[in-house]
């Protein structure tokens, strides 16, 4: 994908992974504006400049319809307790992205029929550290 947004992006953590592809253009948001500010000031000049920070919501994404190529959303959405809540955020990623989505879930927790539900399938999924059995990643398609 040549364009990400990576919700709930905290600390940028995962921007040097996401830019590895030099034509990437990472969208960066988060719910709090201080964080945006403190993440910019532990990257690089060049990542930078391929990242564009802005204040939001999750729940209601300041973007148009299909505006992104791919949605990541690590460390939101594992946390996020209950099936309407998860829904929600699902249904608003639907909405924003284009093609696909990548979400981290808690294991043991039953979201499979909620992608399903909120019009994804899924193409892969695996445990973000294997063996840890803590946490694992699923890449969704968004359905016609």
């Amino acid at each position: 994908p040549g364009l990400i947004l990576d919700l709930a992006c905290g600390s940028g953590r995962f921007w040097p992974v996401l830019a590895e592809h030099v034509n990437r253009v990472i969208l960066a948001s988060d719910n709090s504006q201080a964080m945006l500010d403190h993440a910019r000031t532990h990257h690089p000049g060049g990542l930078l400049k391929r990242v564009k920070t802005f204040q939001g919501s999750a729940f209601s994404i300041g973007l148009s319809a299909n505006a992104v190529d791919c949605i990541f959303c690590l460390d939101l959405f594992r946390h996020v307790p209950g099936s309407d809540a998860r829904l929600m955020l699902l249904h608003e990623f639907h909405r924003v992205s284009r093609d696909t989505v990548i979400v981290a879930v808690n294991v043991g927790t039953p979201v499979e029929s909620e992608f399903r539900q909120a019009g994804f399938k899924i193409l892969n999924y695996q445990e973000f550290l294997p063996g840890s059995r803590r946490w694992c990643v699923y890449v969704l398609r968004k359905r016609g």
